[in-house]
Order: C-alpha cells, then sequence, then structure tokens
C-alpha cells in the first residue's frame, strides 16, 4: 500500500523524511496511518489522452 508521511520516520533502515511516499504491507500501513506518522497516498492521476478516431471508425 502507498503511503504518505506525514513525519519523518525510518523504513527498512532507511531514513525518509515527512512528505516521502513510500510502499509497505497493508498492516504495516495500518499502524503508521493509527500512530499518525503516514496517510494513504493519493491515487495517481490518470493522464487523459485524445481520441484519434478516424472518419471511418465513426461510421462503422
Amino acid at each position: 500500500m502507498q503511503l504518505k508521511l506525514l513525519k519523518a520516520h525510518t523504513h527498512a533502515g532507511r531514513n525518509y523524511p515527512a512528505g516521502a511516499q513510500i510502499d509497505v504491507a497493508a498492516h504495516k500501513a495500518a499502524w503508521l496511518i493509527g500512530m499518525g506518522v503516514a496517510e494513504a497516498a493519493p491515487a495517481p492521476v490518470a493522464e487523459k489522452t485524445a481520441s484519434l478516431t478516424t472518419r471511418k471508425e465513426k461510421t462503422q
């Protein structure tokens, strides 16, 4: 599960600053969120792609 750290935290022997995103197992994520150390990271925004429909495709 992707988390955004609200406070500095050491995970797997590495120090992360507040604002960093880390990937942890669901049970560890629940613990970090419960302790106020992290929050669920926002889902990435999907890029909008233009539809390149040809005139022939529209009539079929």
